[in-house]
């Protein structure tokens, strides 16, 4: 090839790759146009590149070493919630939860565990301090029945153990007391003989009135 021609060739194509790279990063330049409701919120501010299989593998190996929570991670047992925004999460991470969160029954799913709304969040709740029959063992629908009876008609209200911190189990449950009226259900379902004062996991606020119940219901045993 001729050497001027080689050489203006070379300038051709450099001169390309030059112009495409400019066009690249140049601030708000992004691909062809989605609708705005199909554009991620972090997206429409510029286009940002998203991560490579390989990078976003990096990310969370890195993200797991450092214990930092995650979207998906929020069901490992002391994790605080960090995903979507609700009021009640934001609320959890200022530490101005109400000493008795105000919620609302959803349903009751066992003896120990039932599905709430508060501030607009529906959740699940497992009852902490008591651990009632697993579906297809005996006492399994009285239990169920009792707390249904128990909170049926009640203002209801939820206390964390650590109001700043409210915890989730390995299931993604949150652990609370649950208020129904003036009556502390995770007792009453001890003093109804449903659980025993459930320890495994420390005895809690509430360790005297647990201990209380569990005594009433030994002397009224027949």
């Amino acid at each position: 090839m001729n050497p001027i021609a080689r050489h203006v060739g070379f300038g051709f194509v450099a001169g390309v790759l030059c112009t495409l790279a400019a066009l690249m990063f140049i601030p708000g330049k992004s691909p062809p146009a989605a609708p705005e409701e199909q554009i991620p919120e972090w997206k429409r501010d510029g286009w940002v590149k998203e991560p490579t299989e390989e990078e976003q593998r990096i990310l969370e190996l890195a993200t797991q070493r450092l214990g930092l929570p995650t979207e998906t991670d929020t069901d490992r047992p002391g994790a605080v919630i960090t995903s979507s925004e609700t009021d009640f999460e934001r609320a959890a991470k200022a530490g101005t939860l109400l000493e008795r969160e105000p919620c609302t029954l959803v349903r009751v799913v066992d003896g120990d565990t039932v599905v709430v709304m508060m501030r607009g969040f529906e959740a699940h709740i497992r009852l902490l301090r008591i651990n009632t029959p697993e579906r297809g063992q005996p006492g399994f629908g009285e239990a169920k029945s009792a707390l249904q009876a128990l909170l049926d008609k009640a203002s209801l209200a939820l206390e964390f153990e650590q109001p700043e911190k409210p915890e989730r189990d390995r299931y993604g449950r949150f652990l609370a007391y649950l208020w129904a009226g003036d009556a502390l259900a995770n007792v009453e379902l001890v003093r109804q003989g449903h659980s025993q004062f459930w320890t495994k996991y420390g005895a809690g606020k509430y360790a005297e009135r647990f201990k209380e119940a569990e005594a009433s219901k030994t002397a009224t045993a027949p």
